[in-house]
């Protein structure tokens, strides 16, 4: 027992730390927003081509499907495992503003929490500007479920580190913005969308691509009318949370949820979630659907017909699974804040 104490305690330590270095680097973001100081400069770190080495491919990386945009390359400092991200070439000299130097360095800070994808640096791979980020070998969360089928013991400590890293993000002040099983290693990715609580949300220019895991409040942003451009919501933590509660069911049943007529949510206004509740105590799996219920409801948005349809599809989970399932990993999901 105080082995374990110890380790609980040193695990607080890190975080701590982590939380200090990303608060003095928001800090320091402030100050030049507000230009109220013109020394300070932020860097994200900066890694060597020469270090990126190319590796021999595996077996289990042939078996993977190819993504044209990730390069994989052996990190030679610590001869690490990495994924190097593509992107477009006119984003480049945005990347080397103080303002997403800032953000890239706080991406650095997050990786070192272990229900965060880690970041490395930033390189270049044949003039093409890279993120070098921790290499996950069996690809994201959706390619894995595509392929085989996730076992419940496995799902459920799966939605627990999912809600720790953004428990996590949330404490220090950011949100994800892009919640969903594709960005999902299973340690959180894909930070594209993110940003601080006080920042404006970027604006998705494929809404089909994310419409699935979008709150409902910020789908009336895309409606195509006279009165669009005046219709702005903030991104608040209940759009995070419910796009936590649709990742669930995705999760739950390995697809994307297709409930949701977006053509009526587009139609209605004055979507209001329910209070957020975060939880410490142990819940079982017929809870762990009802929280993804919960999570994804919204007044007027679901119509009672889909309500039944998707409480008929729970139901089917609990009774085909539940016993199946142990008492003690049954128990194991924890909202821990």
């Amino acid at each position: 027992m105080s082995q374990i104490k110890e380790g609980v305690e040193d695990n607080h330590k890190q975080l701590n730390m982590i939380y200090q270095e990303i608060v003095s680097i928001q800090t320091h973001m402030h100050h030049l927003e507000k230009k109220t100081s013109d020394s300070i400069k932020i860097n994200a770190p900066r890694i060597d081509p020469s270090q990126l080495q190319i590796p021999e491919p595996s077996e289990e990386t042939k078996k993977r499907p190819n993504n044209p945009k990730i390069l994989k390359r052996i990190y030679l400092r610590n001869s690490t495992e990495v994924a190097c991200k593509l992107h477009d070439k006119s984003i480049d000299k945005i990347l080397y503003t103080q303002k997403n130097q800032g953000y890239l360095a706080i991406l650095g800070k997050l990786g070192e929490s272990s229900n965060i994808l880690k970041f490395y640096g930033i390189s270049n791979i044949d003039n093409r500007e890279v993120l070098v980020f921790e290499w996950a070998e069996m690809g994201t969360l959706k390619e894995v479920y595509e392929s085989r089928d996730i076992p419940w013991i496995t799902k459920i400590p799966i939605a627990l580190d999912i809600c720790r890293g953004i428990a996590f993000l949330n404490s220090i002040n950011i949100f994800h913005h892009d919640v969903r099983c594709e960005n999902v290693m299973p340690k959180l990715a894909n930070f594209k969308f993110a940003r601080m609580f006080d920042d404006a949300t970027l604006n998705l220019t494929d809404i089909l691509k994310v419409i699935h895991w979008l709150a409902p409040e910020k789908m009336l942003e895309h409606k195509h009318d006279n009165n669009n451009k005046n219709y702005k919501r903030p991104y608040t933590q209940k759009c995070e949370i419910f796009s936590f509660g649709m990742l669930l069911w995705e999760l739950c049943f390995e697809k994307v949820h297709m409930l949701i007529k977006f053509e009526s949510i587009l139609e209605e206004s004055g979507a209001v979630h329910p209070q957020a509740v975060y939880t410490s105590r142990f819940i079982s799996l017929k809870e762990l659907v009802s929280i993804n219920s919960q999570a994804v409801c919204t007044n007027g948005i679901i119509n009672d017909d889909n309500k039944i349809i998707e409480s008929q599809e729970n139901n089917k989970i609990i009774e085909s699974q539940e016993d199946n399932i142990p008492i003690e990993h049954m128990n194991k999901l924890m909202l821990e804040i």
